[in-house]
């Protein structure tokens, strides 16, 4: 396989990484012979000149030798040894292998002797990444797993570290991370999270599957690309169904990037694996096939709903690309679904609804007005795009006894189910645990091919942005809390008249089908499922609504089509309409005093119904 230039696997924190190439070993101030050690120098033996590099840590986390020879002007590396209960955090001038135990520091381009300033913080859990029958694509580092910590400042729970531009097998595309050799425990995607107990260590191996043949395709060099001679596919040969197709990274060795159209027809195919070379699949490349499961990685440029024929139920996203929106509003979906995974044994009550319960929820009063019964959990994060992925990933983690509270917004068509279509939004709010969109049921969710492909699109200019970083003004419950002062009396953001709060169009028998569903999968994992409304500005509300009362019929309505087996309305629409002095930015983002109302009167309607 050709080899790849090698890349942190874990980012640094607002900056991306870069590549390395190939690295000559180091040699310690005891060793007896230099030239044994760098035999294979790109320098003649008489021209060589050596620099010293000392690495040090604080807290003397470093312990054995950490003073190196290095080739002048070459690259170098070295491995070290981190004392228990210490992790060796990422550096900006080295890049660094692992975190604990036994690291690989790589300095690029030694030219003078260096003190390079190692930063070491307390350690009480470990993740051991096993290769599983792969090899570092850098250096004969010679380790057969590596270590990190696997606690983090800022996140609950810990990102895998990514493993493609680290590791190789001959033959074989990594999937993900497993916690069984055999591939038979817990997947874990490259790059999605991992809960890691307190002081335990967790042991994840490479998860390897075997490529499909090349003899079984037909194919041809892409000459029409920026990288010359890449692979582009243009059937399978095989006419019957199958189990598994594992395109290959290569063929020939040269890089497979493009399926074309018709590479495969009129088959099923339990699951399709594409690898991380693929940048496009053309339209209609698997016409009238019936896929069930996909792996696809984050860089494919281009896809389109019409690449792959029906009844995609599974579409698991690997990461190779540094995250760009890791500090944004809508990762905090990410976070807080944390709070819910790790709560899983305890009872919670989850408030879910687009972005007006983000602004408009006091978990903590919430919390102490039902005595600590309850584990308050806010996943109001965005309307505005599919709800359906959301709602699964979050129905997933709910048991017996947990309340789930859905207040969407009325006037969200995602949020009734009437629009199922994806977005690039909904990739931004899952961007470091993509493993979320897994759970999702993708036979519930339309274009997520086409809005993939837009994502890409979109952030390829972004900024890059390391795991490390997170969202801001959010408290541990995930309730926003940045400062919204009260607004003007008779405060209307609907300036226009164009936002109808109470659409009756999104309340219809289909849509509301969805929402049964979504909510009697939830009664089945054993939650009870109450259902609220929204808080709306009731100065914006136009004088057509008003004197309809639109909210009276919208309510009727729903409850006609409501199956009161799976679901309970325990609100008035109209105990949720505030004065305009109490929102911030719109007619549904409550301000900070705003936020108590509401959950005061949440509170009222939740007791005697839980």
């Amino acid at each position: 396989m050709k080899k790849l230039s090698f890349a942190l696997a874990i980012f640094l924190c607002c900056a991306s990484f870069f590549p390395f190439s190939a690295c000559q070993n180091g040699q310690t101030d005891n060793s007896s012979s230099n030239e044994e050690v760098y035999q294979e120098s790109s320098f003649p033996e008489e021209e060589k000149e050596y620099v010293k590099v000392t690495f040090i840590a604080n807290d003397n986390a470093l312990e054995g030798n950490v003073s190196f020879n290095a080739v002048r002007g070459e690259d170098f590396y070295a491995q070290l040894t981190v004392k228990d209960g210490f992790a060796i955090k990422k550096s900006e001038v080295c890049d660094v292998v692992g975190e604990v135990d036994t690291i690989t520091v790589i300095v690029k381009n030694v030219n003078y002797d260096t003190r390079i300033e190692l930063e070491a913080v307390a350690s009480k859990s470990k993740i051991r990444y096993v290769l599983n029958g792969g090899n570092f694509k850098v250096g004969e580092i010679g380790q057969e797993s590596f270590s990190e910590s696997g606690s983090t400042p800022y996140h609950l729970r810990k990102n895998t570290n990514i493993g493609t531009d680290t590791i190789e097998r001959e033959g074989y595309t990594q999937i993900g991370w497993n916690t069984a050799a055999d591939g038979n425990g817990t997947h874990i995607g490259l790059g999605s999270r991992v809960t890691v107990e307190d002081g335990e260590e967790i042991v994840l191996y490479a998860e390897w599957v075997k490529w499909t043949d090349a003899s079984l395709f037909t194919y041809a060099e892409n000459t029409a690309t920026e990288e010359e001679n890449d692979i582009v596919i243009t059937s399978y040969q095989l006419k019957n169904d199958v189990d598994r197709l594992v395109i290959p990274h290569e063929i020939e060795g040269k890089k497979v990037t493009r399926l074309m159209a018709n590479t495969a027809t009129g088959i099923a195919i339990d699951t399709l694996i594409l690898n991380e070379n693929i940048e496009t699949v053309d339209a209609l490349a698997f016409e009238n096939c019936v896929i069930e499961e996909l792996y696809i990685f984050d860089n494919i440029r281009k896809i389109s709903d019409d690449s792959l024929g029906e009844g995609l139920k599974t579409m698991r996203i690997n990461s190779v690309l540094t995250p760009c929106y890791t500090e944004s509003y809508n990762a905090q979906f990410t976070e807080t679904m944390d709070r819910l995974i790790l709560n899983q044994d305890k009872k919670k009550l989850v408030v879910w609804s687009g972005c007006s319960t983000s602004y408009a929820l006091r978990s903590d009063l919430m919390e102490a007005a039902f005595y600590g019964e309850y584990e308050v959990i806010n996943l109001g994060i965005n309307g505005d795009t599919n709800a359906t992925f959301q709602i699964d990933a979050i129905t997933h983690y709910l048991h017996e006894k947990d309340i789930l509270v859905h207040a969407p917004e009325t006037m969200s068509a995602f949020q009734m189910m009437h629009d199922l279509s994806a977005s690039w939004v909904a990739y931004s709010m899952i961007e470091t645990n993509y493993d979320l969109w897994a759970l999702a049921d993708m036979q519930k969710v339309e274009g997520e091919l086409s809005a993939l492909q837009g994502f890409n699109s979109i952030r390829k200019n972004l900024t890059k942005v390391g795991l490390e970083c997170h969202p801001i003004n959010f408290n541990e419950w995930g309730d926003y809390i940045g400062e919204r002062p009260n607004s003007p009396i008779n405060t209307n953001f609907n300036t226009e008249g164009m936002l109808k709060f109470f659409p009756l169009e999104y309340v219809t028998e289909q849509s509301v089908s969805v929402l049964n569903t979504v909510y009697k999968n939830a009664k089945e994992k054993g939650a009870k499922v109450l259902y609220s409304f929204s808080p709306i500005n009731s100065d914006a509300i136009t004088q057509a609504e008003m004197k309809e009362k639109s909210w009276t019929n919208y309510k009727n309505q729903l409850k006609n089509f409501l199956n009161n087996e799976y679901v309970k309305i325990i609100s008035e629409p109209t105990n949720y309409f505030y004065p305009g002095q109490y929102f911030y930015d719109t007619d549904y983002h409550m301000t900070n005093e705003g936020a108590i109302l509401r959950t005061n009167q949440l509170m009222s309607d939740l007791r005697g119904n839980i």
